[in-house]
């Protein structure tokens, strides 16, 4: 297994498969893409997870927002995903990153917990599936 940085272009397959199935593959993309670090998991020459990352630094505080996170169906269950997203806390942190957050379905909750995230605020809707925004802090130098 590798995890290594990739091209927007490159994600876009494996969104189209994993999360908007029905869905052309050009709806997969953001218009923050091409500003945005994407990651990759190489299983066999084959990228089997994706995530990108889209961040923001407001008053000094750096955020960075976790989206379009997916991996093949035949490669779920395997602990990749948390292995990409643990080698991107990593990276994050050694940036000096402050927070790191994502929206993920109400099914995914223990996932996040498990990886430290914490539910901020009250459930939303997108498209009639329940969301909650979570969060988890990297870096402690600012006060809260």
């Amino acid at each position: 297994m590798i995890i290594q940085a990739i091209t927007w272009q490159e994600c876009l397959p494996i969104r189209q498969q994993v999360l908007w199935p029905n869905l052309p593959e050009i709806f997969c993309q953001t218009e923050e893409d091409k500003d945005a670090k994407h990651y990759g998991v190489y299983i066999d020459n084959q990228i089997v997870s994706v995530a990108s990352l889209y961040s923001k630094t407001i008053n000094d505080i750096c955020r960075v927002r976790l989206r379009r996170f997916a991996t093949i169906q035949s490669h779920q269950g395997k602990s990749i995903g948390k292995k990409l997203l643990s080698h991107i806390i990593q990276d994050l942190t050694s940036l000096g990153v402050d927070y790191f957050w994502c929206d993920a379905r109400k099914d995914n909750q223990q996932y996040y917990k498990e990886l430290g995230f914490n539910i901020i605020g009250q459930a939303f809707y997108k498209m009639d599936i329940e969301y909650y925004k979570f969060e988890l802090k990297l870096n402690h130098i600012h006060c809260e």
